[in-house]
């Protein structure tokens, strides 16, 4: 996670996102695989998983942690 982590840091001044592609699998475990996002974006995002999958048996947790 705090490869991850620090990649994501460094790269945050650029135009762009960083996605985690290829890692063992412990790091696949610990760290996201995608950028954290905004509190209104994980709202959103939140949101529309809910209205679509509103047992939450879908992928829980894939693509990110509070989903």
């Amino acid at each position: 996670p705090e490869a991850a982590a620090s990649a994501r840091a460094a790269l945050a001044e650029l135009p762009g996102h960083c996605h985690l592609i290829r890692a063992s699998a412990a790091l696949r475990e610990a760290a996201d695989p995608f950028p954290p996002l905004t509190a209104a974006l994980l709202r959103l995002t939140s949101g529309v998983k809910a209205s679509l999958d509103p047992k939450g048996l879908i992928n829980p947790g894939r693509m990110y942690a509070d989903i």
